[in-house]
Formats: C-alpha cells, sequence, structure tokens
C-alpha cells in the first residue's frame, strides 16, 4: 500500500491507497502512544483490521478480474505447438507452428485443433467454431470454405491453404481487441474519475474538519476524536467508483467473446447500448448474400462461352457477394480471356480490360432498355452484349430481429445500392419505413452525416462501400467473412455472419451492462454518502468501517458478475 500510495502522489493523482495508508500510519501511532502510556490496554485491532479487510477488497477485486480474464487464457491456449505441413513431394512433415508460412498447406484430422487460418484445398470437415464464432452446432466444411485458426475438427481430414498466421490470424486479432478494449474507457467512467480525482483531497479535510469538530464542538477527549477522524479515512471508498465500471466492462467482453462478437473498445458497450437507430445495408447483412442466377439474355453477337469467360475473368477478383455469385454460377475457370486490368468501383461494378484492348463493364446501372427485366448488365466496349436477373435471400432471422429493435423503440432504416424496387421489396417484408435504394457510397455517407446529428446511430453492413457509412456512424458493426478494409472501419465485429440473432444479443448484454454501471456508481456513491458521516459522530468505528469499505467493494463486484445471471433472464436470449 505505501509503494501505492507515494506512486500515485508522484504523478499528483492520488488514490484511495493514500487514504488506508494514513488511517493504517494514523491508527498504528495511536495505538503504540496508548500502548506505553498504559501498559496493557491494546488498541492494535484496529489497525489489523484496517488492513486484513482491505487486502479482503482487493482479493475480491483480483478474483473478478481473473474469472472474467479466463476466455483471453483459454483462446491463447488453443493452438497447438505442432502441425503437419504437405512438403512438395506429397508426404508430410511434423513442424512448429512458427516454421508455417503463408500458402502452405496443412494437413488437419479428426480430432485436431486447425492452426492457421484458410481456405479447405481438398477434403472435407466437420468444424466446431463454438469458442471463435459462439455458433453451438457443428459446421460442415467443403473445397473453398473458411476455415478458423483454433477451431476443432469433429470429423474428416483435409488439407488447408494458409491464409491468416500468427498476429494475422482472426483468433489473434480478436484477443489483441479483447485486450485493446479492456484497457479503454467508455464515456461513463469519466463520472467516476472526476469524483476520484477530488475525493482523497475531500476526505481528508473531512478527516481534519472531523478531529476539531469532535474535540472543540461536541467536546469528546482527544482520543475519541482521533479514532472517529481515522474512521472517516478508512470508511471512505473511491475504490467502489474506480472498480464500478472495469469489472462491468470485463465481464460484458468475456461473455461477447463467448458468443462469438468481437468488440474492439469499452465505449462502444456505452454507445450501443445507448443506440436509438439501426441503419442496415442490405446485400450480405439483411440478406444471405447467396445470389443465385434466376435468369440471362446474351447477344447474337456473342457465344454463351464468351459471354460466360468475360463474366468470370472480370468478377474474380471482386470480394462483393454478387460477384462471388456470379463466378460461381459460371462455373470452371475460363482460359480463353486474358484480363491486363480490373478494378472495382463501389456500388457501380466491376471494369476490366483484356490484352486485346477490348474493355469490359458488369454493373447494375442499366443503359439499354431491352434489360428492363434483369438487374445486372454486361458490356464490352461500352456496348450492351447480356444482362442478368438475379435474386437473393432474407436471412432466416431478420424479421425477428427488425421486430425486436422496434420494439425496443429503435428506429430503423436500410440504404442499399441495389436497385430501389429490389430495395422496397425487402423493406415490405421487414416492415421498415424508412428504406432508400439505389445509394452510391457517397450518398449513403451523405444521408449517415445527416442521421448522425439528432441520433446515436449505428451502421450495420458487410460489404467494401459500407467502410465510410460504417465509420461515419456512432459505430459500425460487420462481421468476419467481411473484407480488412471494412472490418478496420466498424468498432464490432460479428464473427457469425450467418444468423442476426447475435445483434440482438449484442444489444441485449450492452443495455444490462450499462445499467450495471448506472447501479453499481449509484451504489458507490450512495454508501459514501451514508457511511462518511457515520464515521465522523462515531456510529462506525475504524474496524466496522474497514470491514464496510471492503463489503462494498464486494458489492459493486458482485453485481457485476451477476450480468451473467441477469443477461439468462432476458427470453430473446
Amino acid at each position: 500500500y505505501s509503494k501505492l500510495a507515494f506512486q500515485s502522489l508522484k504523478i499528483g493523482a492520488p488514490t484511495m491507497d493514500v487514504l488506508i495508508l494514513i488511517g493504517f500510519s494514523s491508527s498504528f501511532t495511536y495505538s503504540l502512544l496508548v500502548f506505553y502510556q498504559s501498559g496493557f490496554h491494546l488498541q492494535f485491532e484496529t489497525t489489523n483490521s484496517i488492513i486484513v479487510f482491505s487486502l479482503i477488497g482487493k482479493w475480491v477485486e483480483k478474483k473478478a478480474v481473473n474469472a472474467t480474464n479466463k476466455t483471453i487464457k483459454e483462446l491463447s491456449q488453443l493452438l497447438p505447438q505442432f502441425v503437419q505441413r504437405l512438403t512438395s513431394n506429397g508426404t508430410s512433415e511434423n513442424i512448429a507452428l512458427e516454421a508455417i508460412k503463408m500458402s502452405d498447406v496443412i494437413i488437419v484430422a479428426t480430432g485436431d485443433t486447425v492452426p492457421i487460418d484458410g481456405k479447405l484445398f481438398k477434403g472435407g470437415l466437420t468444424i466446431d467454431e463454438s469458442m471463435i464464432t459462439g455458433e453451438s452446432l457443428p459446421i460442415e466444411k467443403s473445397k473453398g470454405s473458411t476455415i478458423i485458426a483454433g477451431t476443432k475438427v469433429i470429423e474428416g481430414s483435409g488439407e488447408i491453404i494458409t491464409t491468416g498466421i500468427g498476429s494475422k490470424t482472426i483468433l489473434n486479432q480478436i484477443i489483441e481487441h479483447i485486450k485493446m478494449a479492456q484497457s479503454q474507457k467508455p464515456k461513463i467512467q469519466s463520472i467516476g474519475d472526476k469524483v476520484s480525482q477530488y475525493f482523497v483531497f475531500g476526505i481528508l479535510g473531512i478527516s481534519i474538519i472531523t478531529f476539531f469538530l469532535n474535540s472543540f464542538i461536541i467536546h469528546t477527549d482527544n482520543a475519541t476524536a482521533l479514532l472517529r477522524s481515522i474512521g472517516v479515512l478508512v470508511v471512505s471508498c473511491p475504490c467502489a467508483m474506480g472498480l464500478a465500471t472495469p469489472t462491468a466492462i470485463v465481464v460484458a467482453i468475456g461473455i461477447l467473446t463467448k458468443r462469438g462478437i468481437v468488440i474492439k473498445s469499452a465505449s462502444a458497450i456505452e454507445t450501443i447500448a445507448l443506440a436509438n437507430q439501426f441503419i442496415f445495408d442490405k446485400t450480405g447483412t439483411l440478406t444471405t448474400g447467396q445470389f443465385t442466377v434466376q435468369d440471362f439474355h446474351k447477344e447474337d453477337t456473342i457465344t454463351e462461352e464468351a459471354f460466360k469467360s468475360i463474366i468470370y475473368h472480370t468478377e474474380k477478383y471482386a470480394s462483393h457477394p454478387i460477384a462471388k455469385s456470379l463466378t460461381k454460377w459460371v462455373g470452371l475457370d475460363r482460359k480463353n480471356l486474358q484480363i491486363t486490368e480490373s478494378k472495382e468501383e463501389r456500388g457501380v461494378g466491376m471494369f476490366s480490360k483484356d490484352i486485346e484492348g477490348n474493355t469490359y463493364k458488369i454493373t447494375n446501372v442499366c443503359y439499354d432498355k431491352n434489360y428492363n427485366d434483369f438487374n445486372i448488365f454486361v458490356y464490352k466496349n461500352n456496348q450492351g452484349i447480356g444482362a442478368l436477373r438475379i435474386a437473393d435471400t432474407l436471412k432466416t432471422d431478420a424479421e425477428r430481429l427488425i421486430v425486436s429493435l422496434l420494439q425496443n423503440k429503435i428506429a430503423v432504416a436500410l440504404l442499399s445500392g441495389d436497385k430501389k424496387e429490389i430495395v422496397a421489396k425487402i423493406a415490405l417484408q421487414l416492415k421498415i419505413k424508412n428504406a432508400i435504394g439505389g445509394l452510391l457510397p457517397e450518398e449513403k455517407l451523405n444521408i449517415i452525416k445527416e442521421h448522425i446529428k439528432t441520433n446515436t446511430t449505428v451502421m450495420v453492413g458487410d460489404g467494401i462501400n459500407d467502410a465510410p457509412a460504417l465509420q461515419q456512424a456512432h459505430l459500425g458493426i460487420t462481421f468476419g467473412t467481411a473484407s480488412a478494409l471494412t472490418q478496420d472501419a466498424a468498432q464490432v465485429v460479428i464473427l457469425d455472419e450467418e444468423y442476426l440473432n447475435p445483434l440482438n444479443e449484442l444489444l441485449a448484454i450492452c443495455k444490462v451492462t450499462y445499467r450495471t454501471i448506472k447501479q453499481n456508481l449509484f451504489w458507490a456513491f450512495l454508501y459514501n454518502c451514508i457511511a462518511i458521516p457515520f464515521a465522523m459522530f462515531g456510529i462506525i468505528s475504524p474496524i466496522w468501517g474497514s470491514l464496510s469499505m471492503a463489503f462494498s467493494d464486494l458489492v459493486v463486484v458482485g453485481n457485476s458478475v451477476l450480468i451473467h445471471q441477469k443477461i439468462k433472464k432476458i427470453k430473446q436470449l
């Protein structure tokens, strides 16, 4: 305590350790004087109780933090130390995890823990992703499926091409985000911090006043006045105010992580709890993003093989769900077209150029009236050569999410770059009144800028074109399959992109956590308002004061730990 007290005094920010040190020193000095004067009336029980009960408070605090940090430890220990790597001659070799390089092929089988992020190249796997994504059911993985480091192979065997190692894996990024979130403070904590900043000086002043009040106005003897003065030092507890927010935040982050929700900053919990508007992108967010080509039309000037080849080679480098669906529809790689340039224009489409100088464009913008029944249009040298009609489906729990948000009196809006009539149809299905389609990324961004002026706004999206809007909103939420750019722009990443219920869970957990923080702060203020006057007039002795101080810490920490139980009572979870 002496070391911590002097360290806090050096930086000009005295903590409760200063009060404990002064209370202990005063009590010990007083006990020594009484001992030498009387020879047998020992008073050291007060001194001992101050230290014992203070240490009990520290122990309870440490136990709570250690318990909630268990998730980080479990995540850190998921990866194996040695792995099987496929060699160039087709055999396998046992190597250390640190020796794996990008594009290495790793062999896994039943019972193995996946050591890297990658794509399944060969074989079939049944994977348990519960520790990473929160998905309780095993997931079937086939060729091309994304595999996450730290997940467990329940059944099957396969070869995985490495796409992420070391700090670049989703697992390690989760761990870093958790640590970062725990080290940051939400705005509500500033209340406790501001009070604690002046608390020590205030208590020292009240302690001195207590001594003179009891000595010269109440006319108690000096020994009683000193004990009551010491009691004020001992009973006061800025510790409870200091613990009010961090303990709740740490518990919440642990719960969210186990449910496959990564929070990058503690302030995100407060923002979500206070949010009164959610704005959604459509494709890949409210819908599955798994488009199917229902029909297509090509001009007589081009063969079907050439038409599909243009689509494949123009779209194969794009990350948008529509592009992935189109290349999947085309099927096998076409070798009869050599593309030299390829670029994506957000919200518009893909553009490419071949070795002969021909330009290609695949876009949602129609330049030819003959294609009115279609929604994807293909151009060669700015001349329409064909069109496709594709359709997307809603995620199974999309309607449930929107209903839940509206019941919680949270406004819902839908902003999309897709055609207005398609967006209107989705909005009607989900009963979203505020829906706008046909937006470019810049237009979506400008709408967000207007909304944040009057509402605490959360933006949910997964496309590269959503990145500016995610960053502009008060809080951005995306999914684990989103691009690195999109994930960097968001403050919350939901690892399971198949379902939207994690958003319901996120909102409920953040509301419970924020309410718990307010309860903790209220208790800390109430305790001090009652305990300090009691100590001033001797109603609480230093012994009982030190016990009550430890008890106040226990109440705050215990209330935070009970977040688990509070969440279980919420029906929607």
